[in-house]
Formats: structure tokens, sequence, C-alpha cells
């Protein structure tokens, strides 16, 4: 599916999320028009662009691409402050794996610090509970030193494995109400593959998973919101 940027906007737009993970963003490679995403992104909604590249295709090997960066982006409205960042690689099992992390922003809001955390995992199975498991490490140190912390992003696992349950048992997921309660594949979601999960004292509420006609053009993945109270 060619990404839309003009539907994520409507997208993001109609919920007025305050803060948004973004998985798969481009920044100035030539099959999405050399367009910074985030930048753009932020710029059409008026909110906070962040960005962490996981990928430069100059130096990765890759058929097709050999240009830009690719990685991990957050957008934040105007009057949450960012306190701090971290940038943080998660293990491969391979030298030709992907690269994946997580990607970290300390933010204030009317005084309150949270941390919100984003991740894109492995497709590959062994590498995918490599990378769980150093997700709930990292988590389970972030909510015990700064508290209340978000985490969400796209898993590429159904959650019934062990490692999954482990992640569960530092932080509290935020299950989608109502139906579809499926991310993927958008036209006809069949797997949860995208999840919230809330630790250090933050309460979790029901998310919701976004099936109007936008969600389902502007990504293969359909969005997860979650409204929380601090």
């Amino acid at each position: 599916m060619v990404p839309s940027l003009e539907e994520i906007v409507k997208v993001i737009d109609d919920v007025q999320a305050d803060v948004v993970a973004l998985q798969e963003v481009d920044v100035n490679c030539p099959r999405t028009d050399r367009i910074n995403q985030v930048e753009e992104l932020g710029r059409r909604l008026g909110m906070t662009p962040h960005f962490f590249s996981l990928v430069d295709w100059g130096q990765f090997q890759h058929p097709r691409e050999n240009e830009g960066l690719y990685g991990l982006g957050f957008l934040s409205r105007m009057n949450l402050r960012l306190l701090d960042f971290a940038h943080i690689h998660l293990p491969l099992m391979s030298p030709l794996s992907e690269p994946r992390g997580v990607f970290q922003l300390r933010l204030d809001w009317q005084g309150k610090p949270f941390s919100i955390l984003n991740t894109h995992l492995s497709v590959q199975r062994r590498e995918n509970l490599l990378q769980i498991e150093a997700v709930r490490e990292l988590v389970q140190q972030v909510c015990s030193e700064q508290g209340e912390c978000i985490l969400m992003g796209d898993f590429n696992s159904r959650g019934r494995t062990r490692a999954m349950q482990r992640l569960r048992s530092v932080m509290q997921e935020c299950v989608p109400m109502g139906l579809p309660r499926s991310t993927f594949p958008s036209r006809f979601p069949m797997l949860q593959l995208d999840r919230i999960f809330t630790g250090g004292g933050l309460a979790s509420y029901p998310s919701r998973v976004l099936a109007s006609p936008n969600a389902r053009k502007a990504s293969d993945h359909l969005p997860i919101q979650v409204e929380l109270k601090f």
C-alpha cells in the first residue's frame, strides 16, 4: 500500500490526538518522493515532529533502496514540553536483519512528567522473542526509575507467546473494546499486532481500534487510540 500523508492527517485530525507514535517513517527516500514524512505531518497538523533513524539506506544493503532514512517517529502537541529522549537499538540475530529499536520521549504535561516509548519489532519469530524480552527489561527500568510510562507500537506478535506474557507482568495492556480488535491488514483485519501498554503506576484504560474509511486507506495497519488520565 502506498503511504498517504493526506489520509494520515485526516485520521489524526479526526481524533485530536495529543501524541502519535509512527512506525515505518521515511525521510528523504526516493520511494516516497524524498519527503521528510514526520516533519511534513507535523507541519500540516501543527504538531512537533520527532524522528529516530534506524536505517540509512545508503549504508544498509537493500535491492530497491539506496538513499534516505527510515525509522520511528512521534508527533506531539505544542503544549507537551520535551524533557529528554533516547534512541535504543534492539538485538538482532543476523547482520542482514533489519535494524529495530525503541524511541523514548520524556514529556511534561502541565508539570506532570511521563515517558512514552515507540517500537516496531521483527517479523522473524526468534528475533521477535529476543526483542520483546529486551523491551520488557527496558520498560521495567524506565517505569522503576521514571514512573508513569506508556509503551506502544507494532509488536508483530499475536500476543500469546511467553515473552508477551512476561511483558504483561511489568505493564498493563490497554485492551481494545468493541470490534475490530485486530489491526492487520487494515482492509480486512485478522491479526492483532499493534498494542498499547501502561506502567509505572499509570492506570490502563480500554483502547479502540480505529477502522474508519480514512484509517483503512492511511496504512496497511489500523491505528489504536487510548485516552489516559494522569
